[in-house]
């Protein structure tokens, strides 16, 4: 009685997690990769660098000496940028548009997290 008690717990528990609604691939890619695309624009507007950061909050360091003139990420993180002019620029949760850093300068580290 004990054993067919446990196999249909585990049962039910096995058809609820298949019954989970699925995800979309960007939703997927944040969970598990845990990563932020953000994209670092030039005051020219042809000029820009992809970059990926951890969504862990931890500052990295941005190696690019492009003279950053705005922000932006499709993705729903926020991240804070710290240039090396002094600049401190935040960028909340996913926009279409640009977040613009002022004055444009290099930046030298940045810190995302998952934005819910």
């Amino acid at each position: 009685m004990k054993t067919s008690t446990i196999s249909v717990a585990l049962a039910l528990v096995v058809s609820m997690a298949s019954a989970a609604p699925s995800t979309t691939w960007h939703e997927t890619r944040q969970v598990k990769d845990r990563l932020a695309r953000v994209k670092l624009s030039g005051g020219d507007d042809k000029s820009f660098k992809w970059e990926i950061f951890p969504l862990d909050a931890e500052w990295y360091p941005i190696y690019n000496p492009l003279r950053v003139n705005s922000v932006s990420t499709p993705d729903n993180v926020t991240c804070q940028f710290s240039g090396t002019e002094g600049s401190a620029t935040t960028l909340i949760g996913e926009h279409s548009g640009f977040i613009y850093v002022s004055p444009p300068q290099p930046q030298k580290s940045a810190s995302c997290y998952q934005s819910y």
